[in-house]
């Protein structure tokens, strides 16, 4: 019997994110006496149930020579805790897999910038358009993308590794075998193509409401930090947060509007010392010392503009820059009537601006104080990432000087 089997064996024998390999494994110290292991052995272990002590009595292995060959025949790698290329970032977390399947190159997890990127299915066009942006920054700059293939978020960010050219690991909820949800399908090809899909799970094991929280111990503990984009307070994504956190891990949160349901876990996270971020570079420079020669900053006129979901929910041609120092949209252009200095900033108005830093200040000129504008025409009047300029706002309407109004637009306060 080979080695390989002894550890499918088991793995079907543990259920996952609970303690019961990790108490086998350091009481025996090696696969072969996990299997050979007596009853007298194992009542004499702390914390095994009696039904458990009958499962591992159990020493058919037909259910694991099955999913062997389903490996084979689907090529399926499978790295088991005891091999060296096993990454210790996650055999030394809480309640460590038994063994990963895999679809793809495995990386040297251990020696490469791995950032886990995660949030809500349900995200909005600022979501969509900010998840893009920075993987697809990271990527390009060097850095692995972790996250969970499901919709929203963690598609995105697959995606925009993808498409920078870079690397992005799928952690599965289910078999690897199974493409979950149906509507990945295409990114799933991607994914074992170029990069790397991952799975504690079995050939076809389905995915539940319990698997997916399981496998985010394993998209942060593989990360040296996590970036939370949208969610709301109780959520998967904050979930892997929390796991984040007791693992020791950085947590980074993109601010959200103030109000907005997805926007409550990034900015409570914040305000709990998570690293706020607003572009790729605010995570590069805390591990740029780490990997000096394999990850890069990008100045930002190096930054490609691909983002697909830059003119989400908006017209990008909507807004256009004038010759002067002022900014009108094409409606305004065309219209005899023009805004009285009551309803744009007034000169006492830009007495007080002119302490505020230039970004936060060329944004408060393309505001009024009657028709509000929205983040979409902002960034186009401006020039200003969707992060930087949405970040900028949140600073603004703290200070008071910048008010969110329903339907997603911004009025000047004073």
């Amino acid at each position: 019997m080979n080695n390989l089997l002894y550890w499918v064996w088991l793995s079907e024998k543990c259920t996952p994110n609970t303690p019961i390999f990790s108490i086998l494994y350091h009481h025996f110290g090696s696969i072969e006496k996990v299997y050979e292991s007596t009853e007298e052995e194992l009542k004499s272990i702390y914390g095994l149930t009696q039904a458990k002590i009958r499962s591992l009595l159990d020493k058919r292995t037909t259910r694991a020579q099955e999913i062997l060959n389903e490996c084979l025949k689907n090529n399926i790698s499978i790295l088991p805790y005891s091999e060296e290329l096993f990454p210790t970032r996650i055999r030394t977390i809480k309640n460590p897999p038994v063994l990963l399947y895999y679809k793809g190159k495995l990386p040297e997890f251990d020696k490469e910038l791995c950032i886990g990127t995660v949030g809500t299915r349900n995200p909005s066009p600022y979501g969509y358009r900010c998840a893009y942006e920075i993987a697809f920054d990271l990527a390009i700059s060097g850095t692995y993308v972790i996250s969970g293939m499901a919709l929203g978020i963690d598609s995105v960010c697959h995606n925009a590794a993808l498409d920078a050219g870079g690397k992005t690991v799928a952690v599965l909820g289910c078999g690897i075998d199974i493409v979950y949800p149906k509507e990945n399908a295409d990114l799933y090809n991607r994914l074992s193509a170029n990069s790397t899909i991952i799975s504690e799970y079995s050939p076809g094991t389905s995915a539940t409401r319990y698997t997916f929280p399981q496998r985010n111990r394993i998209i942060s503990g593989l990360s040296l930090g996590t970036l939370i984009v949208e969610a709301q307070q109780r959520s998967g994504a904050m979930i892997t947060a929390q796991m984040a956190a007791e693992q020791n891990r950085d947590v980074f949160a993109i601010p959200g509007r103030v109000g907005e349901l997805n926007s409550i876990g990034p900015n409570l996270l914040i305000r709990s010392g998570a690293k706020s971020v607003s572009h790729a570079d605010d995570i590069l420079r805390e591990y740029e010392f780490l990997f000096p020669d394999k990850i890069k900053l990008l100045k930002k006129a190096e930054k490609p503009k691909k983002n697909p979901y830059a003119a989400l929910n908006g017209n990008p041609n909507s807004v256009v820059k004038t010759k002067t120092s002022g900014y009108s949209s094409i409606a305004d252009q065309n219209s005899e009537n023009t805004h009285t200095e009551t309803d744009h900033v007034t000169e006492e108005s830009k007495e007080y601006l002119k302490n505020l830093p230039e970004e936060q200040k060329n944004i408060c000129m393309c505001l009024s104080k009657i028709q509000p504008v929205t983040l979409e025409e902002i960034v186009n009047i401006t020039g200003y990432s969707v992060s930087d300029t949405m970040s900028a706002l949140t600073i603004l309407e703290i200070q008071g000087i910048v008010n969110a109004v329903p339907g997603g637009g911004f009025l000047l306060a004073q």
